[in-house]
């Protein structure tokens, strides 16, 4: 399951997992080109955030579906 919000100039995605193993994953998107990734962290008892570029985001995205090997994404 996932939803998504709309604020202001922020998406905001989370990720529930079904099972109940895992917490969920929140990815803050806004109009520049960075993204924030989101998990709470149970045995520190804090978020562990990840920032990357909504490239490294694309990149990740295309990865799952993809063989091994090395790979460069076209601009659009």
């Amino acid at each position: 399951m996932f939803t998504v919000e709309m604020e202001d100039h922020e998406t905001e995605i989370t990720t529930l997992d079904e099972t109940g193993r895992f917490e969920d994953v929140t990815i803050f998107l806004d109009n520049t080109d960075i993204c924030f990734l989101r998990q709470w962290n149970e045995n520190e008892q804090n978020y562990e955030v990840l920032e990357m570029s909504w490239q490294q985001l694309n990149d990740l995205q295309a990865a799952i579906n993809s063989p091994v090997g090395a790979f460069f994404m076209e601009k659009n």
